[in-house]
């Protein structure tokens, strides 16, 4: 493969006119990279800020939703510096935006906008700004043998933790046991990593937790973090084997394909425990009768409140009512909410763990503007998401609740039982 040097530098001048001299405010966008970037790899997008005077405010970065990528905001402070530009002397700052490239080829950056506040000179009132940078493009590669990965995670570091609850070993049915994963990478924000758990399980009910994702600072350097848990609650007797996870990465430091591996555990199943028999009563103890009675009305009492609240269990813990949570954060137009009910969705009722799985029938363009605004906190707009998995529901037909053959995530190990 071909590797280039991507250096854009792009200037805009804004501000008074040329009879005034050098304009009041400027500013330059970068974006830098010693060589094409990976998929998936951070790419530094450097903002610089120019002004006569001094800042008087914070900037906001009106950032746009692009396809096939996600562009995040600043997270930590300006590097500040000065200038001298013509005849001018200006008041710097720096801000470095990431860039993550989500599919191999060619992604253009639109024209965003930046509004602050700064004077026209020393002494004047501070007036309001907007500058827009100019467009600019960025092509991503997949590294060597990452062809047909499903999803791909470039970073200098990665590591994952795993527990269940309890260990493996006898259990029966009806019992629980819950599994977390936590993975965590260096130099990636934690909505971008994969999701580790989901699909179905034979002789087990799975039900998933909302996914938690960070971000954390170790020796300087950014890590992000996404943890993973699920519930699986045994339904037959027998081996029920819970399946290894494998995740294939790019080794930035290494620059080298790499693989991680989760075991998985089996878990002997026995029969539901027998209801305990009747203890016969003992002569003589004729006033407990009025005390059984009494227990035994307030037994029943609670029998009926107990079906009650399972009969509303039933209609939200089902794939009707997990729909319809999807659909409610869509149009509250909520897209973190929104991916997470998506998740679960998608996990208990379709049989896949991710919404890549989806495509065609799910747009890449529309899952990538709700993963975009749940990462920045941006604007977004839920009826395109909608729409779309109405579409995908409509088409599951006779298998909606049941779930599709199922398509692990990390490219689950195919171990025999």
């Amino acid at each position: 493969m071909s590797r280039s040097v991507l250096s854009l530098a792009l200037v805009l001048l804004a501000g008074a006119s040329a009879a005034a001299g050098d304009p009041p405010v400027m500013v330059r966008c970068e974006a830098s990279q010693e060589a094409t970037p990976w998929v998936g790899q951070r790419v530094a997008l450097s903002v610089t800020l120019l002004t006569r005077t001094s800042f008087e405010t914070a900037p906001a970065f009106d950032l746009p939703r692009i396809s096939g990528a996600v562009l995040i905001a600043p997270r930590e402070r300006p590097v500040l510096g000065t200038e001298q530009i013509g005849e001018g002397s200006y008041t710097s700052a720096r801000h470095e935006l990431s860039l993550f490239v989500l599919r191999p080829g060619r992604v253009r950056v639109p024209p965003f906008t930046i509004r602050f506040r700064s004077a026209s000179e020393w002494g004047a009132p501070a007036e309001a700004r907007t500058l827009t940078t100019a467009p600019l493009e960025v092509e991503a590669a997949l590294p060597p043998g990452a062809q047909g990965l499903r999803s791909l995670v470039c970073a200098t570091k990665l590591s994952a933790e795993q527990t269940f609850t309890p260990q493996a070993g006898q259990v029966r049915v009806g019992d629980a046991v819950r599994r977390q994963v936590r993975l965590s990478a260096g130099g990636v924000p934690g909505m971008i990593l994969p999701a580790t758990l989901g699909g179905s399980v034979a002789g087990a009910s799975v039900y998933p937790e909302d996914p938690r994702v960070s971000e954390e600072a170790e020796r300087g350097e950014g890590e992000g973090v996404r943890v993973d848990a699920v519930t699986y609650v045994f339904t037959r007797p027998g081996a029920t084997r819970l399946p290894g996870l494998v995740l294939r990465w790019w080794n930035l430091e290494a620059s080298r394909l790499e693989t991680l591996r989760l075991p998985g555990a089996t878990y002997r199943v026995l029969p539901a425990s027998p209801p305990q028999a009747a203890q016969p009563e003992a002569e003589g103890v004729a006033p407990w009768r009025l005390l059984a009675a009494g227990l035994a009305a307030l037994a029943t009492l609670g029998v009926a409140l107990a079906a009650l609240a399972r009969r509303r269990r039933a209609e939200l813990d089902s794939e009707a009512g997990r729909f319809r949570a999807l659909l409610a954060a869509c149009a509250a137009d909520d897209p973190r909410r929104a991916l997470s009910a998506a998740y679960r969705w998608l996990s208990r009722d379709v049989g896949v763990a991710t919404l890549e799985a989806l495509e065609p029938e799910l747009p890449s363009a529309v899952r990538e503007a709700a993963l975009t605004a749940a990462i920045t906190g941006g604007p977004w707009d839920g009826r395109e998401l909608r729409g779309a998995l109405r579409k995908v529901r409509a088409s599951l037909g006779p298998q909606r609740g049941r779930g599709r053959a199922p398509l692990a995530p990390l490219n689950p190990e195919h171990e025999s039982r």
